[in-house]
């Protein structure tokens, strides 16, 4: 193993415990990495940061913190199934003008279009069937994430 000496957050939605095993290879690999998560669910996969924040004064508390104590800290935020730290990703120009590099992971079902979708499998499920919606979020997410 060798220290590669890169902080990496690694955030907020954990799919079928994806994020931790991501983790687990990189720190095979050297790399520094913490978790962090939005929405625990029953299966309690474990993580380093809780961000669950529901109330506005929360979320107030919750940007302090992201600003003093976790963009200093890490050197690159990778994010899954179109999440960041804060509901609704409103830390991402606060992440952008950190001049830290910011990664997308999407899984599926938080990207894909429906109209598309069920020309080959009418089973298919979304989490957000609004066409123009979720065009929309991936423009929104593409303003601060490179392709």
């Amino acid at each position: 193993m060798t220290d590669t000496n890169i902080r990496v957050l690694q955030g907020t939605i954990n799919i079928a415990n994806q994020m931790n095993t991501q983790a687990k290879g990189l720190e095979q690999l050297g790399v520094r990495i913490k978790t962090a998560n939005l929405y625990q669910n029953y299966l309690n996969y474990s993580i380093k940061y809780d961000l669950n924040t529901n109330l506005p004064r929360e979320m107030q508390s919750a940007q302090h913190t992201i600003q003093e104590q976790i963009i200093p800290v890490f050197d690159l935020f990778h994010f899954h199934f179109a999440t960041s730290l804060l509901r609704g990703n409103v830390d991402l120009p606060l992440l952008t003008a950190s001049n830290k590099p910011i990664c997308m992971q999407h899984w599926g079902s938080e990207v894909r279009i429906l109209s598309q979708a069920l020309k080959t499998n009418p089973y298919t499920k979304v989490k957000l069937a609004d066409e123009v919606q979720l065009q929309k979020k991936l423009e929104e997410l593409g303003q601060y994430i490179p392709i």
